[in-house]
């Protein structure tokens, strides 16, 4: 049951997001991926520096990230699903 109630959160999180951006108008969309691909990435590295090491994909932050993180919880689903049996026989857990 936790794979659905984790589905739905991420989806819902997801669609929380997306709204907030779909609601800018174009101009204050347009800023927002101003501030991720020119602000964010001239700040100074020895102050910031986990965000310098992700400067070069700062761009992308304001890309739609639903298909990738749809992709990788089905692919995580899977590999849970198709994990072989317990030695126990009490099959797989329920996470």
């Amino acid at each position: 049951m936790s794979h659905y109630r984790m589905f739905v959160d991420t989806v819902l999180a997801q669609a929380a997001v997306d709204a907030a951006v779909l609601d800018l108008d174009a101009q204050r969309r347009e800023q927002q991926d101003m501030a991720w691909s020119e602000y964010h990435a001239r700040l100074p590295a020895d102050e910031y520096p986990h965000l310098n090491a992700v400067r070069d994909h700062l761009s992308r932050m304001s890309e739609p990230t639903f298909p990738d993180i749809l992709e990788t919880m089905i692919d995580r689903f899977t590999t849970h699903l198709n994990r072989p049996l317990r030695a126990s026989g009490g099959g797989t857990s329920p996470r």
